[in-house]
């Protein structure tokens, strides 16, 4: 009898895990995959989906390159500094920036590489990574933490950023 109650109460536990997966999977689904391709940091190449979370500028997702974008410099996500980067953000015109949210991409280990190899290399160095794009096209990728999800509130309020098991907030900007 014991051994049967156990066993209901591991399936029971499963399906709300699967539940939980399928819903924040349903929320995600409201925003398209604008972009599928792979972030390269520290010599590695990390699979990303980057989702249209509307607005003006989902035009600059055409500056991105066909398969891969390289990080080549960190913002610290320091009081001053995130200051001049909001004063510059709410300066521009909306067709001249976009916001966009990476998760996973697709393939075994994804997840764990995306959130060893870039969510965790940006938090544990408080750094938002910059990527150049043509031109004076600049990508710049924050990970969860205050900024990301005040901005996230603030422009996609039906989208629970707390929900999401791993997320970067990706901000493309044509200067």
């Amino acid at each position: 009898m014991k051994v049967e109650a156990k066993v209901e109460v591991k399936e029971e536990k499963e399906v709300k895990k699967e539940e939980e997966k399928e819903s924040k999977e349903d929320g995600l689904s409201r925003y398209p995959v604008v972009w599928p391709g792979a972030v390269a940091i520290k010599g590695a190449a990390v699979p990303i989906r980057l989702h249209g979370l509307g607005g003006e500028g989902h035009g600059l997702v055409s500056l991105l390159p066909g398969e891969k974008v390289t990080v080549t410099r960190r913002m610290k996500l320091e009081a001053d500094q995130m200051k001049d980067f909001t004063a510059t953000l709410n300066s521009w015109k909306k067709e001249n920036f976009a916001m966009l949210l990476a998760t996973p991409g697709e393939g075994a280990g994804s997840r764990a590489q995306f959130d060893s190899q870039l969510v965790k290399y940006l938090i544990e160095r408080n750094a938002a990574g910059v990527v150049q794009l043509e031109g004076s096209a600049m990508m710049y990728m924050f990970p969860p933490g205050e900024l990301a999800g005040e901005y996230l509130q603030r422009s996609v309020p039906e989208l629970d950023a707390a929900s999401l098991d791993t997320y970067l907030l990706v901000v493309l900007a044509k200067g």
